[in-house]
């Protein structure tokens, strides 16, 4: 599958856009180490890289760092379920300013 394809399934499964330069960045950043390439060099994705790519695009999108991301892909580790935990406070504290503003 192409990074175009993967874009598009992408955006389709999860509800907003994931851009075709993102997933291609993954790869650039080293978070895609099995991925494999055409003859003619296209980076060519499985469904276990489907995978991946849908867990950075999700991780990121939520302002996970990269490198955090890429850790719990790779490990699976506590470490994350703590940050992802904090942004989830961090969130729920800026709706609350968020709504004073607008009253």
């Amino acid at each position: 599958m192409k990074a175009i394809d993967v874009a598009s399934r992408l955006s389709a499964e999860l509800g907003w856009r994931v851009d075709t330069a993102k997933v291609r960045y993954f790869d650039i950043r080293g978070t895609m180490p099995n991925l494999k390439r055409t003859e003619n060099g296209f980076r060519d994705y499985d469904d276990k890289d489907y995978k991946r790519v849908k867990t950075l695009a999700t991780l990121t999108s939520i302002g996970i760092s990269l490198s955090d991301a890429y850790n719990y892909v790779e490990e699976n580790t506590e470490y994350l379920d703590q940050v992802i935990k904090q942004k989830i406070v961090d969130t729920e504290k800026a709706i609350k300013v968020a709504k004073e503003l607008i009253k």
